[in-house]
């Protein structure tokens, strides 16, 4: 996206957060064949008004359908920084060693869509609604992923804190797993397990827990049009610029030709 597109894209989103959301997938193994093959999808969330990129991981390899009972997905905060680098070395390989020989545990993330996202408040709750601007059509990949072209989720984040005693809390180690928020941000929790206020500063905290609830309002879907993707071709992706991903460095030659 052009410097000037990106700054007419600012000046007429309406959300609380307008940016920029690059998705991947974690294979289990180096030659993924189908959706069993996937460990977890990515999302990386980038704000127009900031240089943070958010590393979100969640629980699941495949997006819910519409149409599925069960309609949540859930993940944690896995980084929070303003260096491309540290997002990359995330999503890079990881190796392991076995009787002294190297070896692969987790491949490569691979690339499998890029779009706009906005955080839109409706009735004190906050939505997250995105479209994708590369592919302009979802193909094989985003079908297997279930990666929709467009799509609304409720937003709510976990306490940390919930269900503890102060005793628990003294008793716990610094540096414990859970994020530790600041003391108003803690009390937008109001001591329950979840939050869906309008605070996107809670995703800002590693480690944080958060889920994604298929409870769209007309309001949020409505905001889709708003968010309005401008449309990217495989040679001037913000995903190559702004991560600095290289092409030829990318996996999978399906995932290359689903992007074209």
């Amino acid at each position: 996206m052009l410097k000037e597109e990106r700054e007419a894209v600012k000046e007429s989103y309406a959300g609380i957060e307008d940016g920029d959301v690059f998705f991947f997938y974690r294979p289990k193994t180096d030659n993924p064949e189908s959706a069993h093959d996937i460990q977890s999808l990515q999302l990386v969330l980038h704000p127009l008004a900031s240089r943070k990129f958010r590393l979100l991981i969640l629980d699941t390899a495949v997006m819910p359908q519409r149409t599925e009972t069960f309609n949540e997905i859930t993940g944690r905060v896995d980084c929070v920084t303003d260096k491309e680098m540290v997002i990359r070395n995330r999503l890079k390989e990881r190796f392991g060693e076995t009787r002294g020989i190297a070896t692969l545990e987790k491949p490569y993330s691979r690339i499998c869509a890029e779009g706009v996202y906005s955080l839109v408040p409706h009735n004190n709750r906050m939505y997250l609604v995105y479209l994708l601007e590369l592919p302009a059509l979802p193909g094989n990949a985003q079908q297997v992923l279930g990666i929709r072209r467009e799509d609304e989720f409720l937003v709510g984040v976990y306490n940390p804190l919930f269900g503890k005693s102060e005793e628990d809390l003294e008793r716990e180690e610094v540096g414990a797993e859970e994020p530790r928020y600041p003391d108003q941000l803690q009390k937008t929790f109001n001591r329950g397990h979840i939050t869906y206020d309008v605070h996107p500063e809670l995703l800002d905290y590693e480690n944080a827990r958060f889920g994604l609830f298929r409870r769209g309002s007309k309001e949020a879907r409505t905001h889709a049009a708003d968010v309005g993707p401008m449309w990217e071709d495989f040679d001037t992706a913000d995903i190559f610029r702004k991560l600095e991903m290289r092409k030829e460095r990318i996996p999978i030659v399906s995932i290359l030709e689903d992007l074209r």
